[in-house]
């Protein structure tokens, strides 16, 4: 489609073209528009368009522009800003944009809303930047090639919302003026730079800080500060330089939702027990190197969607109380030194998709019932919260493989390979037709192949080796 068309439709205020397919004819250089258009939203598939159309040269009175998977290419438009006072709203979102970040040449005190993500933007964040857009609320320059500090200019953004400058090459501290100067602040997210130091200062106080993202960076402590954050329902600070215990305080905040602790070099005990309003759904505690026994810390959390922690030096049994967990859909506690049975308790938890006990020293038989009352995943999974930020870490055919997002709602699996099991399989896990991976390796086993296993018919790993089996497989 081309906009030619419509240049004298001098009423035109808006014009929105999501999934279309966005050019510009090569006959309409010397054309200009009748119309001033106040909104345009443009989406498309990806094609390339070139250069920014020429009618955007003629046009002064945008308010909102959404521009989407054009691959515009060409450098940042400060042109556009600067044309336009009252723009609120620019999106700029997969445009293939490159080169540095251009700013207008006077302030903007309208602009509220700006996002460029996706693009190939390189060099620093230019130091001013909070002087040009003192007005803006949302700021969004993730998945670009940005180097440098975090500017402190942030800071004159007084009622600055949200900031994801995630998936860059930034260095540096957090500026503590953007901190201590954005009391409104909700939504924090630096994932995937190299960022490093405290996280914030002992003297912070973020009332309104919702969703603190700052995963894969290299930060080394964190500040008994972030416990007056009593809005925080998400924080994630794994992969990074975390030394430390897990801070007792994070038991009492009440309104957290998602914790991601994993992959840091966290020792001592798990924490006490969490604060019994707390709304936790999923906690990731993997790849560090927590000791003692699984305590009760998520003791009686009906919410309780997701508990990994693999991959650390946990001793002890496996607790009754994870079977009054009755809303878990996870639980990974592989890789640690846990011993004794799997308790009967265990087969209360009928919404389990996925259970991974292996490289640990538990022996006894593979509970049936645990068997037969869980692994068919609910109809509401589809609904479950915050899915985009789910993840695990489950091996399979010999790989081990991060997943996240959509992809759980269809995943299924059983992992107790590894451990000292006697007894023979479960019958039981014949009944399991929506199952993708078993593995009951290295173990002691013993007896037939259950005959049931032919009606697995959606498995893609099976692994049965290093036991003590006897008999035909299974036709």
């Amino acid at each position: 489609m081309s906009l030619s068309p419509l240049y004298n439709l001098s009423r035109l205020k808006s014009f929105y073209g999501s999934s279309n397919e966005i050019f510009e004819e090569e006959d309409d250089h010397n054309l200009s528009p009748k119309f001033q258009l106040e909104y345009l939203y443009l989406r498309g598939h990806g094609q390339g368009v070139g250069a920014f159309p020429k009618f955007f040269y003629h046009q002064f009175n945008l308010q909102s522009l959404g521009l989407i998977n054009l691959e515009l290419k060409g450098e940042f438009p400060n042109w556009l800003i600067e044309n336009n006072t009252y723009l609120k709203e620019l999106y700029l979102e997969n445009c293939s944009l490159s080169g540095p970040f251009l700013l207008p040449k006077n302030s903007h005190v309208n602009l509220s809303f700006l996002s460029i993500s996706m693009n190939h933007f390189q060099g620093q964040i230019p130091l001013e930047i909070g002087a040009y857009f003192p007005g803006l609320q949302v700021l969004r320059m993730s998945d670009n090639g940005f180097n440098g500090i975090i500017p402190s200019s942030l800071g004159n953004m007084s009622s600055l919302f949200e900031i994801d400058m995630s998936n860059n090459v930034l260095i540096g501290k957090i500026p503590e003026y953007l901190i201590t100067s954005c009391s409104f602040l909700n939504t924090l997210i630096l994932s995937n730079n190299s960022l490093h130091g405290q996280i914030f200062s002992e003297n912070i106080d973020l009332k309104f800080l919702r969703w603190l993202q700052l995963d894969s960076n290299q930060f080394d402590g964190i500040p008994d500060s972030l416990s007056n954050c009593s809005s925080l329902t998400m924080l994630d600070v794994s992969n990074n330089n975390l030394s430390q215990m897990i801070p007792g305080w994070i038991g009492k905040m009440s309104s957290l939702e998602f914790l991601d602790l994993s992959r840091n070099n966290l020792s001592g005990p798990l924490p006490p027990s969490f604060d019994i309003s707390s709304m936790l759904q999923f906690v990731y505690l993997s790849r560090n190197k927590l000791q003692g026994p699984i305590t009760r810390p998520f003791y009686n959390y009906s919410e309780l969607w997701a508990l990994d922690l693999s991959h650390n030096n946990l001793t002890g049994r496996v607790p009754e109380w994870i079977g009054k967990l009755s809303n878990l859909r996870y639980l990974l506690l592989s890789y640690n030194n846990l011993e004794g049975e799997i308790p009967i308790q265990l087969c209360k938890l009928d919404q389990l998709t996925l259970i991974d006990l292996s490289h640990n020293y538990l022996s006894g038989n593979i509970l049936s019932c645990i068997i037969s009352t869980a692994f068919f995943p609910s109809s509401t999974d589809a609904y479950a919260p915050e899915s985009s930020q789910q993840s695990f870490e489950f091996t399979a055919k010999n790989v081990s493989l991060p997943y996240r997002g959509s992809i759980l709602h269809y995943f299924t699996g059983i992992d107790f390979s590894c451990n000292n099991f006697t007894g023979k399989i479960p019958l039981e896990i014949g009944n399991l037709s929506k199952i993708k991976a078993l593995n009951l390796s290295h173990n002691n086993l013993v007896g037939p192949i259950p005959p049931t296993f032919s009606r697995l018919k959606e498995i893609e790993s099976l692994d049965l080796s290093y036991n003590k089996l006897e008999g035909e497989i299974p036709p």
